[in-house]
């Protein structure tokens, strides 16, 4: 929007990721761009998406925000689109102590970016775009890099719980489907339950914090409502609520979890 880009919204897929099938039928003239959230840890099918965006010319983005270490057909998160955006809010799986971020992408498509995020300068004295002051901080950096080499262990710990999460309640709430061609980081495990802020009193009330991502859909937000069609979006996020899944979860911590998911699925 700041470009002066009016996004159009693409329905959801049983992954949660943008459903590929209705891509193709939401380009137009105007379009410039195809940008795919890879939520919760997972990709959607990339070759699709970039098969669409050569077809018609259009750049593809991906917001990566949730994915850092995961990879699509063997290839890392980050290696995938023309540009790829990532984030180090303290609460991802590889967080900053502060708000960060940084791109990957193309080398033309990377300088440009180097100097929009640096007041649009070339070097440090000649302006040749209007940018921004969008560069990381040194401090968050050195946060980054001291965590980077602990990421792959603690993705592994965290696809070990959300794994035993799987086995555990899926007869008794709808649990994530992992897309075959994505390796799932697993930034949050989301479930599916009825009566849902009813499910999150009683887990509050037995001492479990849960939370929900995202109680309220981009395209229904006032400065998006522009009448895209997402049913399957609409009909998720009354339903979703994610369940602690920290590397550092212990198994006594995990099997109560689970315990008063299955009682309360039995009552529901």
């Amino acid at each position: 929007m700041w470009a002066g880009a009016k996004p159009r919204f693409v329905d959801i897929d049983d992954n949660y990721q943008m459903d590929v099938d209705k891509v193709e039928a939401m380009v137009n003239s105007n379009t410039r761009a195809i940008l795919y959230v890879s939520l919760y840890g997972q990709t959607p099918n990339v070759d699709r998406l970039r098969a669409i965006a050569d077809k018609y010319n259009l750049f593809l983005i991906e917001d990566a925000a949730h994915s850092i270490g995961s990879n699509y057909k063997g290839k890392p998160v980050g290696s995938l689109a023309d540009l790829t955006c990532f984030s180090f809010n303290p609460v991802k799986n590889l967080g900053a102590a502060g708000d960060a971020g940084c791109i990957t992408g193309r080398a033309d498509l990377i300088k440009l970016a180097r100097m929009y995020r640096d007041h649009g300068r070339k070097n440090k004295w000649d302006y040749e775009l209007q940018g921004i002051n969008a560069r990381i901080d040194n401090f968050q950096a050195l946060v980054v890099l001291s965590k980077l080499k602990y990421l792959d262990s603690w993705l592994t710990k965290k696809r070990e719980i959300c794994a035993k999460y799987t086995r555990e309640l899926r007869d008794y709430v709808v649990t994530p489907n992992e897309f075959a061609d994505s390796y799932h980081t697993y930034y949050v495990y989301v479930i599916e339950v009825p009566n849902r802020d009813e499910f999150i009193k009683y887990m509050q009330d037995n001492s479990v914090s849960v939370n929900v991502h995202y109680r309220g859909p981009l395209h229904r937000q006032p400065i998006f409502a522009n009448g895209d069609d997402c049913p399957r979006t609409d009909k998720a996020v009354n339903n979703i609520v994610s369940l602690p899944c920290y590397h550092t979860l212990t198994q006594e911590q995990q099997d109560k979890i689970i315990g008063l998911t299955k009682e309360w699925s039995k009552l529901h």
